[in-house]
């Protein structure tokens, strides 16, 4: 069976009952912290807010005792949501507790998949295991960032936890997209589907003209936003409107005029440029699949979606954005936009 959680609000419910029906349990959780439990605390759509604990266990692969002895307690089905600059160290930090026989489905869900698939590719075939893994992509256009602390009542929180909390705000609804290959996606599919995500099975010809379009939006939204430090709709809004207080103050005089990211049309210009790219790609395809390709990857086609996903995310502060605020680095700037 494949167990997976998503965050517990109402709707989760459903997919633990799902679970158990199926004979499923829960995942496990990897940190690069400490082993215990964490309190997270969402909040959905429409403001409401709950709370709720969840297990974790450090990730050390220089720890031979963590690795999985028993075969059956090994590793089958890795669902990967990491930044993009993060994800090969991921999958590198857990090679040793996948199941040593059977085949590992891994669902790659970052920014940059493309580039991203390409690195993870390379390390397994570094250790062998490049028959042994499938990859199978996914997608979502859901707009979710980290909570500000004083929208949550941490007085509700079990105490014991150390303050070791987690805050979430999914701040837009979207669609989920995964790839289907095997029963792992109708699987995935069903469970999301419960939770609301308006999940969609899709051909591999589909994936990727959706990975194209999200890179599209990634490259357009994630750093323009970073820069002016705005919210995703402030980007379709007049100039004027957004120009002042959301824009960094810090940034120096020679990134400013390199950049020009306070020049009206630059969101358009990458789009066009992401266009342009896309078209020269698809070349490569077959001639039926180049038709496709060709018609989705016109800058009309890409500029629609990319508005798109901009209005249905339009409170969200893109992942970028959160990085800058938070002071993390490096960004996922060279998976974007290079």
């Amino acid at each position: 069976s494949f167990s997976s959680r998503i965050l517990k609000n109402e709707k989760v419910e459903t997919i633990l009952d799902h679970q158990k029906e199926e004979g499923g349990e829960d995942p496990l959780f990897f940190v690069q912290e400490e082993d215990g439990y964490i309190v997270v605390s969402f909040k959905d759509v429409n403001d409401n807010i709950s709370y709720w604990d969840i297990s974790v266990k450090i990730i050390n692969e220089s720890k031979e005792e963590q690795a999985f002895t028993n075969p059956e307690n090994s590793i089958r089905n890795i669902l990967l949501c990491t930044k993009a600059t993060d994800a090969v160290t991921a999958v590198q930090s857990i090679l040793h507790m996948i199941h040593p026989t059977k085949k590992i489905k891994i669902i790659i869900m970052t920014n940059g998949s493309m580039g991203v698939v390409l690195n993870i590719h390379k390390l397994l075939k570094e250790h062998g295991l490049q028959d042994q893994v499938d990859i199978i992509l996914a997608s979502t256009t859901n707009g979710v960032h980290r909570g500000d602390e004083h929208d949550y009542d941490f007085r509700t929180m079990n105490q014991k936890m150390n303050n070791r909390s987690f805050n979430v705000h999914h701040a837009g609804l979207g669609q989920t997209f995964i790839e289907d290959t095997n029963e792992i996606s109708t699987t995935l599919s069903t469970i999301w589907n419960k939770a609301g995500l308006g999940t969609h099975l899709i051909s591999s010809e589909e994936m990727i003209v959706l990975n194209w379009k999200k890179l599209a939006a990634n490259c357009a939204i994630n750093p323009l936003t970073a820069l002016r430090k705005c919210q995703n709709g402030d980007l379709l809004k007049a100039p004027s409107s957004i120009v002042g207080a959301s824009y960094s103050n810090d940034l120096k005089q020679r990134h400013s005029q390199r950049l020009h990211y306070n020049e009206p049309m630059i969101f358009y210009k990458l789009v066009r440029e992401v266009s342009d790219v896309a078209l020269a790609e698809s070349q490569k395809y077959s001639l039926h699949d180049r038709s496709l390709f060709q018609e989705q990857f016109k800058y009309e086609s890409l500029v629609s979606f990319v508005e798109g996903v901009v209005r249905d995310t339009s409170k969200n502060k893109s992942s970028m954005l959160q990085d800058i605020l938070q002071n993390r680095y490096p960004t996922e700037i060279d998976y974007l936009n290079g």
